[in-house]
């Protein structure tokens, strides 16, 4: 068979991608675009109606519509041929994975059913499909043909429902029960008696409910009453919070008519009659829910024309002046001209951070700002982009060239705005819808010819291509390998968070950094040797570039020693020196090697002041280094004891030198020195005299005693009773002592000469 080649009549894209930053587009938008050429690897996923193979053009197209994915799945309306006994199904439910095989029909409900309005409530699909008679009934399926069935017939005609999800419940509208054809709104939770109209609080009456939008647990809706006429709705489900929110031209009866409910930064914003307005044109409008809190934030002033609402992350974009002025909305800033074009503008589609829109043949971008509106790419005059939508990452844009269909995709850069396929034109009139991102693949409608040749080989059947091959080229990470380096806290080492690693893309949609070890694991820790840590980088199609980082985690941190400030003062105990124990605190956070000290604790320390060195090493050789001062004193005093009262007998009126005993004294370390004042030598005058004497150890402490010191002149004050006994007395002598003493007089004398002269 030959190699299929798609054509793709109109493409309407639905893609469920991330949201990327103003301020990380902005790093992205400084790579120079696509660079890659992913080939053409669009595939046809199964010819559903297989009646094309004939030579002429007349052939069945399965015309794949109302896609949706849930789960992985496409979920699609499709026809595989008029129904037969055995033969084809006709228009009805089907499912795709992406291939061939998975691709199949899921039940057939009825003769052409027509199943439509898709809608995914949790993991339920429901939608309306004709029963036979031509009437309308709400179905669910879980995919299965047993899981597919009936929620409630809906006895009309009428094949507008505008399904709508809300959490975990389907809102829809129909006609209400006893009141005619009007319509009401509508829940199901998926079961025949859950599905029941919602009333109006306080017996409202309200019909026709439209554009049907959630928000948070609210469902917004525009519905006619007949007081106020046609305003703005909201509905959580319960009859007592279903109500109107405001009525913005009060007292006319004729409702301010909203439309185009846009949800953007959790507000609802929506275009009504401006009240000032005369000529009755549209203002912009935002609420949350209460009628204190909806506004008018821009006016229509008699003039303008606004349109296009296009909700961007925190901003909301729209048009003004039929389309030829694009503006954006910021809280807090209000309304902003961006720039005023000469010609309408179209195709507003925002794809993570970036407004694309297009203008003619030309291709357009914005962030928001001034600066940031500018010229993607110009097409051949003759050319029109018909369809901007979201892919992945990527805008995707379908631009009708006359003769046939090229579909392209771009980054917002010129040079990252690429051709991915060109495709014929089967008929002027394209399929109705064409694309949903599901299962990593964008599913469209095309249509393939016979090589050589304008006669079809397959009519508009279902088609694929992966994300992959859409945007074939891996994040950049700059640099791929690099390191950091962080201290170690513990002796495992430390928990480290990566810093954060610059990657950049070729396309719009987040990347992502996947480290192993995770962020935060804890490393081991080496001075020498990094720890390798492995890191991917994905974007948001799955392409991947792999690195590593070097992580050191190192003990850089000396040991800490808890030295005292202040010596470390211990009485003296002996003379040959005094055992001191004493305790400083070493640690370090990763490894302690050794510790050691110049006089280890309970060494002997001598009297005085001595230095102590402490050292500590760690396992990674940080040394640490303290003095300690250890001050031995001795605050003992020493002890003395005086002699007794003395008293001396001398001859003349001037004194004399006596030979006086001394004292005794003693100390804890040493014998002290004793001192005396007067000196003992000193010549002591006739009277009395008290001798102080001090005795003075080593660490300078003394102690005091005193004696008296009394001279008498011979023969003066001498009491009888001490010439008596042995004639030993202290004092004057008298009577035959008298001539001994006369006797050794000149001997004496020849001494005392002989020692004054010494």
């Amino acid at each position: 068979m030959v190699s299929p080649r798609p054509s793709f009549p109109m493409l309407f894209l639905l893609s469920v991608m991330g949201i990327l930053s103003r301020q990380a587009y902005a790093e992205v938008s400084e790579n120079p675009g696509l660079a890659d050429d992913c080939g053409d690897k669009v595939y046809l996923v199964k010819d559903i109606a297989e009646s094309c193979n004939s030579p002429t053009n007349d052939c069945d197209s399965s015309v794949p519509s109302h896609m949706v994915g849930m789960g992985g799945v496409l979920y699609f309306q499709a026809f595989d041929g008029e129904q037969k006994p055995g033969g084809p199904h006709g228009v009805e439910l089907w499912k795709s994975n992406g291939q061939a095989g998975g691709t199949t029909l899921v039940k057939d409900i009825a003769e052409n059913s027509d199943p439509k309005e898709l809608t995914v409530v949790a993991d339920t699909l429901f939608f309306v499909a004709r029963e036979t008679g031509g009437v309308y009934a709400l179905w669910k399926t879980n995919g299965s043909e047993d899981g597919t069935k009936p929620v409630k017939t809906l006895t009309s005609a009428s094949s507008e429902f505008e399904l709508t999800a809300l959490g975990n419940t389907l809102f829809f509208k129909w006609e209400g029960q006893g009141n005619g054809t009007s319509k009401k709104l509508w829940k199901s939770d998926g079961s025949k008696d859950g599905t029941v109209e919602v009333k109006a609080a306080g017996g409202v009456e309200y019909s026709n409910p439209m554009f049907l939008t959630a928000l948070g647990n609210q469902l917004y809706f525009q519905a006619d009453n007949p007081g106020s006429g046609v305003e703005l709705w909201k509905s959580d489900g319960t009859e007592a919070e279903t109500r109107m929110v405001a009525d913005l031209v009060p007292g006319l009866g004729r409702g301010s008519n909203p439309s185009e409910l846009t949800v953007a930064n959790g507000r609802l914003f929506f275009l009504a009659a401006d009240p000032a307005d005369t000529l009755g044109n549209n203002g912009l409008w935002k609420t949350s829910g209460s009628e204190a809190d909806t506004e008018l934030i821009v006016s229509a002033k008699n003039s303008s024309t606004l349109g296009s609402l296009t909700a961007a992350d925190d901003k909301l974009f729209f048009t003004v002046d039929d389309n030829k002025e694009l503006r954006v909305y910021r809280d807090g800033v209000g309304a902003e001209l961006i720039r005023r074009f000469s010609a309408p503008i179209s195709q507003l589609t925002y794809v993570n951070g970036v407004l694309f829109f297009s203008r003619a043949n030309e291709l357009w971008r914005s962030d928001g700002s001034k600066v940031g509106t500018r010229l993607v790419k110009e097409f051949d005059t003759t050319h029109v982009i018909t369809r901007i939508a979201p892919g992945p990452g990527l805008a995707i844009l379908v631009v009708d060239r006359g003769t046939d269909y090229a579909l392209w995709k771009s980054n917002g850069q010129t040079e990252g705005t690429q051709l991915l396929h060109a495709y014929p034109r089967r008929s002027a009139v394209p399929p109705t819808d064409a694309i949903v991102s599901t299962a990593n693949k964008l599913f469209f409608v095309a249509t393939q010819f016979r090589e050589g040749s304008s006669q079809y080989t397959v009519g508009d059947e279902l088609y694929a291509v992966d994300f992959k091959d859409v945007d074939c080229t891996p994040p950049v990470v700059t640099p791929c390998a690099d390191s950091m380096t962080v201290e170690a806290l513990t002796p495992e080492g430390a928990q480290v968070d990566y810093l954060g690693t610059p990657v950049t893309d070729n396309s719009l949609a987040p990347t992502s950094m996947t480290y192993t070890p995770p962020s935060g694991s804890l490393l081991p820790w080496s001075n020498t040797k990094p720890f390798r840590v492995s890191a991917v980088a994905r974007d948001g199609v799955g392409n991947q570039t792999q690195c590593t980082l070097d992580v050191y985690v190192r003990d850089t941190q000396a040991p800490k020693i808890l030295c005292p400030t202040e010596p470390l003062v211990r009485e003296a105990e002996h003379l040959a020196g005094t055992p001191v124990t004493y305790e400083v605190p070493v640690s370090d956070a990763v490894s302690m090697k050794k510790v050691s000290v110049s006089a280890p604790s309970g060494s002997l320390f001598p009297l005085g002041k001595t230095d102590v060195t402490i050292t500590a090493e760690d396992g990674a050789g940080n040394l640490s280094k303290c003095t300690l001062t250890v001050d031995v004193r001795d605050r003992v005093a020493p002890s003395i004891e005086c002699p007794g009262p003395q008293t001396f007998m001398v001859s003349g009126t001037n004194g004399g030198r006596l030979e006086l005993p001394e004292a005794f004294a003693q100390d804890n370390l040493a014998p002290p020195e004793v001192s005396y004042s007067p000196a003992r030598d000193s010549v002591f005058p006739e009277g009395e005299t008290v001798v102080t004497a001090t005795a003075t150890d080593l660490g300078g402490n003394t102690a005091h005693c005193t004696f008296g010191v009394t001279v008498v002149r011979d023969g003066e004050g001498v009491p009888p009773e001490e010439e008596k006994g042995c004639g030993c007395h202290s004092g004057p002598l008298r009577g035959g002592a008298v001539w001994l003493l006369l006797a050794l007089l000149p001997a004496w004398a020849r001494r005392r000469a002989a020692r004054l002269e010494a």
